[in-house]
């Protein structure tokens, strides 16, 4: 909104439709109702409209293909056990406009999509990762929204919960050390050793020498099986970076979140 204001568009020309707030979100764009309901009130005062808890449903085009407005529905109004009469029983509202701008939920560029699929690169909603962000291909790394961890290392928080500037500089630490780079190489080493308590060194000796841990090897047992080495994997990273959010708001307010 601040961004179009600032290119000279009139506040009154501005409408902003906001879905219902899902668990997710609960917490809201500005992690506190006070200041977002300030924000509401600041932008309402120089006439733009809003229209929360209403989701789109329809576009509306000229002969010349030329968007001239859309309809949206109110998500919180009753409804019945007949899904096909609540359908009818929701009253859109219609919103005259030339430009649509979508903000909400990112999705996986349809191009980026068909590359992995030719890579077999295992995808469930997100590209799946190890615990050094290595995908299903060994030359390829994710992060970030598009990524997740693998399953088998039990719940993981998604990326979008930590430090995107932390998430990447370990990212790119990680890669470099894969790429050869020693003091890299040395770092990652030192930091899993620090994690999980684990002497890299002797676990190495242990490996090479055939020597199980008394849970691995009943582990190996119970699973019947005999000479495969069963492998405690390395802990997911750690991030303890604060997570920040700075927002140029209209009339040059300033807002900053840290936590």
């Amino acid at each position: 909104l601040t961004a179009l204001l600032q290119l000279g568009v009139k506040a009154s020309r501005l409408a902003l439709v906001s879905p219902k707030v899902t668990d997710m979100d609960a917490e809201g764009v500005f992690r506190d109702p006070a200041v977002e309901l300030k924000v509401d009130k600041l932008c309402e005062a120089m006439g733009m409209k809003f229209y929360k808890n209403h989701e789109l449903e329809r576009m509306e085009y000229n002969d010349d293909n030329t968007l001239t407005g859309i309809y949206i529905v109110n998500q919180s109004q009753p409804t019945s056990e007949d899904g096909e009469a609540a359908q009818k029983g929701r009253r859109s509202v219609e919103l005259p406009c030339t430009m649509f701008i979508y903000c909400y939920e990112k999705d996986i560029d349809p191009a980026i999509l068909s590359a992995l699929n030719k890579r077999s690169i295992v995808f469930d909603g997100r590209v799946i990762v190890e615990n050094n962000y290595r995908t299903t291909d060994k030359q390829i790394y994710a992060a970030g929204p598009i990524a997740m961890f693998s399953r088998r290392f039990g719940p993981s928080q998604p990326f979008e919960t930590f430090s995107s500037m932390e998430v990447g500089r370990h990212l790119c630490h990680t890669v470099l050390a894969f790429l050869g780079v020693e003091e890299f190489k040395a770092n990652i080493e030192e930091e899993e050793e620090e994690k999980d308590g684990i002497d890299r060194e002797q676990l190495r000796k242990e490996r090479r020498g055939q020597l199980f841990s008394d849970e691995a090897a009943q582990l190996a047992q119970d699973k019947g099986l005999k000479d495969e080495v069963i492998e405690r994997p390395k802990p997911l990273p750690q991030y303890k970076d604060n997570m920040m959010w700075c927002v140029l708001l209209p009339n040059d307010y300033h807002y900053f979140h840290c936590q």
